[in-house]
Order: structure tokens, then sequence, then C-alpha cells
């Protein structure tokens, strides 16, 4: 977590303390760094245009660089 922080990270959530989709906060980019999560329920986090990453495929390969309506 510190190494992120050192890039500038607006945001750094521990996955193991929290699960940062149950969240209210919305993100312009999301970066799921352990692969703990999907495109779908991480969706609703993102503003308009927001983009989501993960470092895992997930089902159906949902998780290639998705992007949020505009």
């Amino acid at each position: 977590m510190e190494r992120v922080r050192t890039l500038d990270a607006y945001h750094v959530i521990d996955h193991v303390a929290e699960d940062f989709t149950t969240r209210a906060d919305r993100y312009q980019f999301i970066i799921d760094a352990v692969g703990k999560s999907t495109f779908s329920k991480c969706r609703h986090l993102l503003l308009p245009g927001g983009i989501c990453i993960s470092t895992e495929l997930g089902p159906r390969m949902q998780n290639l660089l998705r992007r949020a309506p505009i």
C-alpha cells in the first residue's frame, strides 16, 4: 500500500480490511491490483467515462479494460 501511495494515488484501499465495492464514493479510475472484484461489481463506483482495470480477467473476461458509459 505504501508503494501505491508513493505514486500519488488519491485513495488506497486495503482489500483485506474493506470491500471497496460497498463504498459510496465514485471514481474516475479504479485499479483492482489484486483481482478481487469484477467490472460488474465496480461499475456503480465509476464516474461517467470512468475506467476500471483489474489484474484478473474475471468471469467471461469481463475485466479487460472497461469504461463506464459517458
